[in-house]
């Protein structure tokens, strides 16, 4: 039955027009915040006693870092001056971690970090109260997989003085019964002249990434306000996930200058409310951006007890491919 649940499914997703950023992990809402800037996109308060937004990404063997924002009503967009200062409690298992806020200078509001902890259980739980009594929480369980894929790459395009691009085959297996929803990260490895005949690698940057093909359109969600793509199992075919790309530079590429002969591949697999946040960001974006008139609006995801926002969490493998 869980089977059967899994690929019916799947069939409910189709691909949306345009669509992600994480670039340091991270991350719309927590970036933002942390920007001191106003959302991008609309946060739906249907309680109007709702006052309040928490985000935070759980990942093994990683510092967490929780942002939280006043909503100003009411209109709906975050008003990230916090005014009330909050405790938040973090939980794993049986142990339980007590965050308390950092100030900074010039910077409006706190930044809760929590640089050490241990993953003892799948289950995390976190509950946030402010000083007016107000109280926060939610809970989320880590992916237990680690996916490994297969890369090869086909066609490529390396003209002098333009934007140049490779197609790329992904393949990794998926044998489990159970839905699995992942997130690709791809970042081009900056390979810049040296002045001195040769190149050396300086950082990482994006790229365009597109399906190759219709085939590999079904469950993907390509994003704008993170980098990347959003997959689920419909991409599934004898248990292995396939997965075609096309990958371009964003500009033009001088080898006086440069060389695009590297890329770095992140696969996240994701938690459920990861994926069903990012996407719900991703269709109110390309909503608002297509210029035709929406008889419903579409409402952001969250997963917040109390307030609004997101609690998730995914597990990543990186590797990366020499291209040239």
């Amino acid at each position: 039955m869980e089977l059967m649940d899994k690929y019916r499914f799947q069939n409910t997703f189709t691909r949306i027009p345009g669509v992600m950023r994480f670039s340091k992990l991270f991350y719309v809402v927590y970036l933002l915040t942390c920007m001191q800037c106003r959302s991008p996109y609309n946060i739906d308060i249907v309680d109007q006693n709702v006052l309040y937004q928490v985000s935070a990404y759980v990942v093994p063997s990683k510092p967490i870092l929780f942002y939280v924002s006043k909503v100003d009503q009411p209109v709906g967009e975050a008003d990230y001056q916090l005014k009330d200062t909050a405790k938040i409690y973090f939980t794993n298992g049986s142990n339980e971690y007590l965050i308390e806020p950092k100030y900074f200078p010039n910077q409006l509001n706190p930044v809760y970090q929590l640089s050490n902890w241990n993953a003892t259980s799948d289950e995390s739980e976190i509950k946030v109260i402010f000083n007016s009594g107000q109280e926060l929480s939610s809970k989320v369980s880590i992916p237990k997989d680690s996916i490994s894929c297969s890369i090869d790459y086909t066609e490529t395009s390396f003209i002098d003085n333009a934007v140049q691009s490779v197609k790329l085959q992904m393949h990794w297996p998926d044998q489990t019964q159970t839905f699995h929803y992942y997130h690709l990260v791809i970042k081009k490895v900056d390979w810049n002249y040296d002045g001195q005949g040769g190149y050396k690698s300086e950082g990482l940057s994006n790229v365009e990434i597109t399906p190759a093909d219709s085939r590999s359109l079904k469950g993907v969600t390509i994003l704008s306000h993170e980098p990347g793509l959003l997959l689920t199992d419909a991409l599934l075919m004898e248990n292995n996930m396939n997965l075609d790309l096309l990958v371009k530079t964003t500009g033009p590429i001088s080898r006086n200058k440069e060389r695009f002969k590297e890329l770095q591949i992140e696969l996240r697999t994701v938690s459920e409310e990861y994926y069903k946040f990012h996407k719900s960001v991703a269709l109110q974006l390309s909503s608002s951006q297509s210029g035709f008139p929406v008889l419903e609006p579409i409402r952001t995801y969250t997963n917040i007890i109390g307030g609004q926002g997101i609690f998730a969490s995914y597990r990543s493998t990186f590797s990366t491919k020499l291209i040239q």
